[in-house]
C-alpha cells in the first residue's frame, strides 16, 4: 500500500503575522502572571515576618 504524503500547508503573511501577535500577548500574559504571584509571595513572606 502506497500512500501519499499530503502537502505540507504553508500560511500567508497575514496568518504568521496574527500568530506573532498571538503569540506575544501569550508571552506578556504569562510574564504578568508570574510577576504577580512572584510579588504576592513576597508580600506574604514579608507579612508574616
Amino acid at each position: 500500500m502506497s500512500e501519499e504524503h499530503p502537502e505540507t500547508y504553508t500560511p500567508t503573511a497575514e496568518e504568521l503575522k496574527a500568530r506573532n501577535r498571538r503569540n506575544i500577548a501569550i508571552a506578556l500574559i504569562l510574564v504578568a502572571f508570574m510577576v504577580f504571584v512572584f510579588l504576592s509571595i513576597v508580600m506574604r513572606t514579608q507579612g508574616a515576618a
